[in-house]
């Protein structure tokens, strides 16, 4: 086993340190200044413009269905090297996900804005239409490229049954892309945490704010040795 590197462990620390410092530093200067009510008021203004974001998102995320459905069809939804859906087949995957952004954000928006009368609130039942709509409909087109994956994206266990179906380099890549995605959400859970208690302190609001962040955290966590032990006890 390969011995553990005590000084790249104490750079860290202190690397770590001097930025909670910073971030205490600044927390303070916010605190004691007169511009407090108008982050505040700035914060309020700019959080309805959310649904605005949202609809563009979802408003991409179905255009390009509809323009990547028209060309596939001219080549009759082929998927051999070299064709269309070959070569585009990455951009077609970042326009779906535009379509998830805009369920994400919409619903954010919806949270943040619940309690607030705002003529932006209507834009919220269009943006579920539209990030349904987009999800639902890149999902059938792919499935139109490749008929074999044939799972039903309405079912619950659609990913399950969508992943069992793709070839062994696909799922060695959806693993790769699995793994270092829950690797980067260590250290944005730590922020939003340190960000929320920072709020906390600074807005003079509950630390329960933070409670969600370690509820979910938790459960990543459980559901993941949970799955991996599953996995593998079906491998044995």
């Amino acid at each position: 086993m390969k011995s553990y590197n005590w000084k790249k462990g104490i750079g860290i620390i202190v690397i770590s340190g001097f930025i909670g410092g910073l971030i205490g530093f600044l927390m303070n200067m916010i605190e004691g200044s007169n511009y407090l009510n108008t982050i505040i008021s700035v914060a309020q203004g700019i959080s309805p413009s959310l649904y605005i974001i949202g609809l563009i998102s979802g408003i991409i995320g179905i255009g390009g269905y509809f323009y990547f459905n028209g060309k596939l069809k001219k080549e009759h939804y082929c998927d051999e090297e070299g064709s269309f859906y070959d070569t585009h087949e990455k951009a077609m995957s970042v326009v779906m996900m535009c379509s998830t952004l805009c369920a994400v954000i919409n619903f954010t928006a919806l949270g943040i804005n619940i309690f607030n009368d705002t003529p932006f609130a209507i834009l919220f039942f269009v943006n579920v239409i539209l990030a349904f709509w987009g999800e639902v409909a890149h999902i059938a087109l792919v499935k139109k490229v490749r008929p074999e994956l044939d799972a039903d994206p309405l079912e619950v266990n659609f990913n399950r049954d969508h992943f069992d179906k793709l070839d062994e380099f696909e799922k060695d890549k959806v693993g790769k892309a699995c793994f270092k995605t829950i690797s980067m959400m260590t250290p944005i859970y730590v922020f939003l945490f340190l960000l929320c208690y920072g709020i906390s302190l600074v807005f003079n609001v509950s630390p329960v704010i933070c409670l969600p962040i370690g509820i979910i955290w938790a459960v990543q966590t459980i559901l993941m040795t949970y799955y991996s032990n599953k996995d593998y006890s079906k491998s044995k």
